[in-house]
């Protein structure tokens, strides 16, 4: 096979891979309706781990640049079907979180812990920044994930799925993480690398 044709096949593969990509589409709540990946996405991340590793234990290019640490969820009050979700992202490019959703909630919204006038309350965020190579702690108190009609009670020692929609400026990619949950008295943390707007 000639130089030219060679490149001429790889320009093809490539030009295909595009076509296999599709836009997501975010609601107004933070959840996004659906989308097409590549083969080798989504990754599936272990809450505990500190690498992101694709099926069959290749790291894809979206793993090498989003670790996702200490996944948690907060367990449900008996009676209410809302809770929060919390983990580190450390992206080595800059990125923004830009939605969330799980199979186990009606809606997952990004929300800001903030005080007004002495009174805490929530709001929610379009997006969360990702400084590149800076831990960015969604912890209690600060930004999170809000998980709004849970289809079953979150007990202790569960674990749920949640899927991270990240766009780094050119592409949006969405990583799928297993979170523990925790029990209701989980005292909140202030981290040290809490990043706020």
């Amino acid at each position: 096979m000639s130089v030219i044709s060679g490149r001429k096949a790889a320009q093809a593969l490539v030009a295909g891979a595009l076509l296999a990509t599709a836009s997501l589409v975010v609601h107004a709540g933070g959840g996004f309706a659906s989308a097409a990946f590549p083969p080798d996405e989504p990754l599936r991340l272990a809450a505990a781990g500190t690498s992101a590793v694709a099926p069959g234990g290749t790291a894809s290019a979206a793993a090498a640049h989003i670790a996702v640490t200490d996944a948690w969820v907060r367990a449900s009050v008996p009676g209410l079907t809302a809770t929060g979700a919390f983990l580190t992202l450390t992206s080595a490019t800059p990125a923004r979180l830009v939605g969330a959703a799980s199979p186990a909630a009606a809606s997952v919204e990004l929300h800001e812990s903030i005080e007004e006038a002495g009174v805490k309350k929530m709001r929610p965020v379009a997006a969360i920044d990702l400084p590149a190579g800076t831990p960015v702690s969604l912890a209690p108190g600060g930004f999170h994930l809000m998980l709004n009609g849970l289809k079953a009670p979150a007990a202790e020692g569960a674990t749920l799925p949640l899927t991270l929609l990240i766009d780094d400026g050119s592409t949006r990619r969405q990583i799928e993480v297993t979170a523990t949950v925790r029990a209701l008295t989980t005292p909140a943390t202030d981290s040290p690398h809490q990043h706020r707007h």
